[in-house]
This record gives structure tokens, C-alpha cells and sequence, in this order.
């Protein structure tokens, strides 16, 4: 365990916290590796890692199910309650996984305000050190791709032009 990590799981008040923190923090330590705009981060002691993709309400979160045996990469969007951009996103679902190179799993999630699009890889121990390269590696594949596939996607959102269109009950304005 390298130092910074140690420090950290200093800080977690339980064993599960404990094992997130060292989790995140060696991945973290990847990712300074791999990209240095990323080497000021600091892991949490929770199952997941949320990351800027370019617009308020929108992110790229990681998520890691000790518990579960799962891990996940999605862009998670908080404040779209009509669900005006993920309707918007699903019409271009095709182009998207085109684009991303693989199928999308698509949470739309009806009572909450709140929806993702992402991947998971299942049936898996994000727990096992010795795997943790992998993972690593898989996370920084999935992070690349769906910052490439949605950053600029979200940047050109243009919320009001999907709110009139979905007033006068027209179809998606042209991308």
C-alpha cells in the first residue's frame, strides 16, 4: 500500500470504507499514470468516483460493487426530470454504441430525476488485488470511451430547443 493510500484509509470510519479508499486510491494512482489532469484526485471511501465531463448536472462515475461482485462505468446525468436528453440520446442509441464501439446498458429511471448510460462487468471481486490491473485497465477503457462518445454530445445540449420541441410535441430537433 503506498503512502498516500495508507493516509487515506486512515480516514475511513469502517472496514468497507476502509477497502473503497484503498480501492480508489491505487486507482488514482493509475490514473496519474495514465493521465496527469487527473493526478489532484481524492478517492472517497464510497462505491463510486464521479468525474467532470464538460456541463453541470452531467458526469462520468465509476462504481465498484464489493458486496455485489461488479464493477461499472456510466455518464449519470442529475437534473433531467422530463427526461428530455436521455429521450434525445436513446433516438441516437444506434449511432452512440456505433460510436462507442459496444451496446450500452440504458437506465432511464422513471421516479427519479436522475438517469445513465453506461457498461458494467459483472460477476467479478473488485476486491481481489491481484485483479486490480485489470480492472484498472477496463475502467481507463470505458473512460475514454464515453468521454469521446458524450463530452461533446453534452456540451451541445440545447436544452431549450429540446423543451419546445417536446412542448408543441415535435420530434427531436436535427443534431
Amino acid at each position: 500500500m503506498t503512502q498516500r493510500a495508507r493516509r487515506l484509509s486512515e480516514t475511513a470510519v469502517n472496514e468497507r470504507q476502509q477497502r473503497y479508499m484503498e480501492f480508489w486510491g491505487a486507482f488514482g494512482e493509475y490514473l496519474s499514470e495514465h493521465d496527469p489532469t487527473y493526478s489532484n484526485r481524492a478517492p472517497g471511501k464510497v462505491y463510486w468516483w464521479t468525474f467532470g465531463i464538460g456541463r453541470s448536472g452531467y458526469s462520468l462515475n465509476l462504481t465498484a460493487g464489493g458486496r455485489d461482485h461488479w464493477i461499472s462505468a456510466s455518464i449519470v446525468c442529475t437534473n433531467d426530470g422530463d427526461k428530455l436528453v436521455y429521450d434525445h440520446f436513446f433516438d441516437q442509441k444506434s449511432e452512440i454504441e456505433a460510436d462507442l464501439g459496444e451496446e450500452m446498458e440504458w437506465h432511464r429511471i422513471e421516479d427519479k430525476i436522475t438517469w445513465d448510460i453506461g457498461v458494467s462487468w459483472r460477476d467479478i471481486d473488485p476486491m481481489n488485488k491481484d485483479r486490480w490491473p485489470g480492472y484498472f485497465d477496463w475502467y481507463w477503457e470505458k473512460m475514454q470511451k464515453l468521454r469521446a462518445g458524450f463530452t461533446q454530445r453534452i456540451r451541445s445540449l440545447d436544452i431549450g430547443l429540446l423543451q419546445e420541441a417536446s412542448a408543441s410535441g415535435g420530434e427531436d430537433p436535427p443534431k
